[in-house]
């Protein structure tokens, strides 16, 4: 589910509410990433994500990030809680 269609179909966001990286090894330009994510913990209205973010073989960093599951109405917005078909999908590792 990409986030355009969230939005349009759904009239759902999933707006970020914190995040956090912890840097272990430099990257330079041009240097390609690996970005491994899985879902951390879900809660009634929001999702942990969790990062590792790798080049090569080696781990540069890490982190994660806080995401509200969010209706919109009109110009209104509201947290609201994740669909269980939703939590199923995203099940938490």
């Amino acid at each position: 589910m990409s986030p355009k269609y969230l939005e349009e179909e759904k009239k759902i966001i999933i707006p970020l509410l914190e995040a956090k990286c912890t840097f272990e090894n430099p990257l330079y330009y041009d240097d390609e990433v690996t970005v491994y994510t899985h879902v951390e913990e879900m809660k009634t209205k929001t999702i942990r994500f969790h990062h590792d973010v790798f080049c090569g073989e080696r781990r540069t960093g890490h982190g994660y990030e806080i995401r509200a599951w969010t209706s919109i109405e009109g110009d209104k917005f509201k947290a609201v809680p994740i669909p269980e078909d939703i939590k199923r999908l995203l099940k938490v590792r």
